[in-house]
């Protein structure tokens, strides 16, 4: 039955005018012996991208296998032709040697001209887990001129998936081949097609000088800009690898009112270049190609983009225009250290993304708690947005009042049972340059819960964390985490004047490699305050299977906090 779900539909994906693809064959075996074949009203073609005419070059063919039931053997078989392949319409793929299926047979066979072996076409292999599957592989033979290379394994048993588990890359054999391989004839192509791209237009200049009318500062010109086709421009989200990889005119560009990820940088470099600020384009790698993409560097492995802009006083700032509401200076983790092809007018170079500060991805929250002697409590949270985290926030602008108040008030609710709201602000979502920050203030009934006459007893409100993503006891595969953690959290909690603290729980400090977590108490004589600290901190994007009983650990103790109590007596006469 797992097999029928993922065989139910088939598709392939290529891209027009210079890659052709077609359905060679495709028949269903079933238990009894028949053969089924495909008919043609099982088969779909269609535009992905056919809302947008300007980037109407995806073409995908969707089929339904004939007559699949258990014990079925499904075989087909499709082609993509590519026509003119060179540097700059380069062929690239990679094939992981591991399924969550058992694999009975796997073989990848190329065959490529002999004088093109080593100088335009490469392949890399990678090993993560030292299985030994691709020792002594690739099997390499000639042929009139030609090099056949050949991988092949058998009786390749499954990994199981677990919670988060990483990109099969991560831990299966891997190889990855490449035929277009030219750094320099890249550089100069990307070169030439954003020079070829800013061609401008009077209607598109005139709009950059009424836009920035009045705006004295660069730093605001640059804003001012950016936060223009972050906003109101309108998107294709469609990424060079299913369009192309050079720039329309930005004439164009601006006279049609739409833009593909690629063309708004390029849209946002004219701008800027019209504001008197350098900028440029940067072609991105991806983390599942790192282990090839330094022998290997093919163009089309760069397919996302960003942009980045040349500040006068020497700062550059990266952003994505195209990621709405993300604040210029912040891109997503999954960009930082990745390799780069960063072209502009002025350069063109091959370099690192850089890390954003750690707090961009983060939050600090301050708690104010109030309780008074019956145990009701009034809760104020102080929320700080890092830029990253700050996006969602930012679509509230988007809603209505009444649904904002409707969302607050059931958040109310969840804090502590009974909790009603009493007020809530958000701040900073206005403008991408401003800090987002949220005031919000709820009445929490019987917070402190009565312990005879003389003690109150009470939890950290807030406090909750879950162990389900670490419910396994071991795992076989590394654990993906992409996106780093940063939660920085105090408390700051008056208690009634009569009482006093009978107990406060223990000090909490957990360290390992990648993560971090504290939770550490502290009495204020002078204001009757109890004051906790709370920092919760994780860097790495993989947790390798001989380092998740450490992790596991630490989110247990995180779980475990939240179910402390803190106990207050009342002071004697």
């Amino acid at each position: 039955e797992r097999g029928k779900a993922a065989n139910a539909v088939k598709a392939i994906i290529y891209i027009k005018p210079w890659q052709h693809g077609d359905i060679d064959f495709c028949r269903t075996i079933s238990p009894d012996g028949k053969v089924y074949h495909l008919d043609d009203a099982a088969i779909e073609f269609g535009e992905p991208m056919g809302t947008y005419p300007q980037y109407n070059f995806s073409r995908s063919i969707r089929f339904v296998p004939p007559q699949l039931e258990v014990g079925s053997v499904f075989d087909y078989q499709f082609h993509i032709r590519y026509e003119g392949l060179s540097q700059l319409k380069p062929y690239w793929s990679h094939h992981v040697f591991g399924d969550n299926e058992p694999i009975i047979n796997i073989e990848v066979t190329v065959k490529v001209p002999s004088e093109a072996f080593g100088n335009v076409f490469r392949y890399v292999m990678d090993d993560p887990a030292n299985s030994g599957i691709l020792k002594d592989l690739p099997n390499i033979s000639e042929k009139d001129d030609y090099l056949i290379l050949k991988w092949h394994a058998k009786e390749i048993p499954p990994y199981i998936p677990e919670t988060n588990t990483a990109p099969p890359e991560k831990f299966n054999p891997t190889i990855w081949i490449g035929y277009g391989i030219g750094p320099n004839e890249v550089f100069n192509a990307l070169s030439d097609s954003l020079r070829a791209s800013l061609d401008g237009s009077q209607k598109l200049d005139k709009f950059v000088d009424s836009l920035l009318s009045g705006v004295k500062s660069v730093d605001k010109k640059v804003a001012k800009i950016y936060e223009y086709l972050n906003i109101e421009f309108r998107k294709s989200y469609a990424e060079p690898e299913l369009t192309r990889f050079f720039p329309r005119k930005v004439s164009e560009i601006f006279d049609d009112g739409v833009a593909s990820h690629l063309d708004l940088c390029a849209l946002a470099v004219y701008m800027l270049k019209r504001a008197g600020v350098n900028s440029g384009i940067i072609y991105v790698s991806d983390e599942i190609d790192k282990p090839a993409i330094f022998k290997m560097p093919i163009l089309r492995m760069f397919r996302r983009v960003a942009l980045f802009v040349d500040m006068p006083d020497g700062r550059t700032l990266l952003g994505l225009p195209y990621r709405k509401y993300l604040p210029l200076g912040t891109i997503p983790p999954s960009f930082e250290g990745q390799l780069g092809i960063w072209v502009s007018p002025q350069k063109t170079l091959i370099d690192t993304i850089p890390h954003c500060k750690l707090s961009t991805y983060g939050t600090v929250d301050t708690v104010v708690v109030e309780i008074d002697e019956n145990g009701d409590g009034r809760i104020e949270i102080k929320k700080t947005y890092g830029n990253y985290q700050s996006v969602d926030m930012r679509y509230y602008r988007e809603e209505r009042k009444e649904e904002i108040d409707k969302d607050y008030e059931t958040r109310s609710g969840n804090i502590h049972p009974g909790a009603k709201l009493i007020s809530y602000e958000i701040k900073g979502i206005g403008s991408l340059d401003s800090t987002v920050r949220l005031f919000w203030s709820v009445t929490a009934p019987k917070l402190a819960q009565k312990a005879g006459a003389k003690m109150l007893a009470f939890q950290l409100p807030l406090l909750r964390y879950s162990t389900y993503a670490v419910g396994l006891p071991e795992r076989k595969t590394p654990m993906w985490l992409p996106d780093p953690l940063v939660h920085e959290r105090v408390w700051i909690i008056t208690i009634p004047k009569k009482f006093k603290p009978y107990h406060i729980p223990q000090n909490i400090e957990v360290k390992l490699d990648s993560a971090l977590y504290e939770l550490k108490f502290e009495y204020e004589k002078s204001g009757n305050k109890i004051v906790v600290h709370e920092k919760d901190i994780r860097t790495d994007k993989i947790i390798p299977p001989n380092e998740y009983e450490s992790y596991r650990n630490l989110i247990f103790t995180k779980a475990s906090a939240a179910k402390h109590w803190l106990i207050l007596e009342r002071k004697r006469k």
